[in-house]
């Protein structure tokens, strides 16, 4: 009988720590997720308050990109905005006389400011996967900048960056999220609107 109750209190035991265990583990991993999330997050505000000050100096946001006199886009606007994410040295740096994968600039694509790169995907140096959305009705057009008073529907209604996943975007390469090809679909996604 003793044996019986030392056997059930053991199992008792066991089965209180196993519980405990997943318990802590599913916190662990919840507390992970919004770690992550807040992380992404200051990027992104981070990125937004950039644009606001790239504005507030020259009236207007960056264009999604700048072209060269065929209509090839050259430079992306997170190189524009490189001094206003404290990232005046490597601004004067790239050379706007050649494109961004040329043979001087192409040398600073591993140098990714960490303000380009959610940590909800694996690291890189790189490869961002902030964007911003581009084509007719966006704020980035394509070489056409635009300024606050474009929007028309409220500026908390816009979306001006938001995070993909699985991005392979060179973090210099004038290229984003079209407009025109997005699905629309939202999955546990970071956005921010203006």
């Amino acid at each position: 009988m003793v044996f019986r109750k030392r056997a059930f209190l053991y199992l008792a035991v066991i089965g209180a720590m196993v519980a405990a265990s997943v318990w802590l583990a599913h916190g662990v991993r919840q507390a992970r997720r919004m770690a992550i999330g807040t992380s992404s997050q200051g990027r992104l505000n981070q990125l937004l308050v950039a644009l606001h000050n790239y504005h507030d100096t020259y009236g207007q946001f960056p264009p999604a990109f700048v072209a060269d006199e065929n209509g090839k886009p050259i430079h992306s606007w997170r190189v524009l905005i490189l001094p206003f994410i404290d990232e005046q040295r490597l601004y004067e740096e790239y050379r706007f006389d050649e494109p961004w994968d040329g043979p001087h600039n192409v040398t600073l694509s591993n140098r990714m400011p960490v303000a380009f790169h959610s940590p909800s995907e694996p690291p890189s140096k790189s490869h961002t996967n902030l964007v911003v959305i581009t084509g007719p009705q966006t704020l980035f057009p394509g070489t056409r900048s635009t300024c606050l008073d474009d929007i028309r529907d409220g500026q908390e209604n816009t979306i001006l960056l938001t995070e993909v996943g699985n991005s392979r975007i060179p973090w210099l390469a004038p290229k984003d999220l079209s407009v025109e090809t997005m699905s629309f679909r939202v999955k546990d996604s970071a956005a921010t609107g203006i």
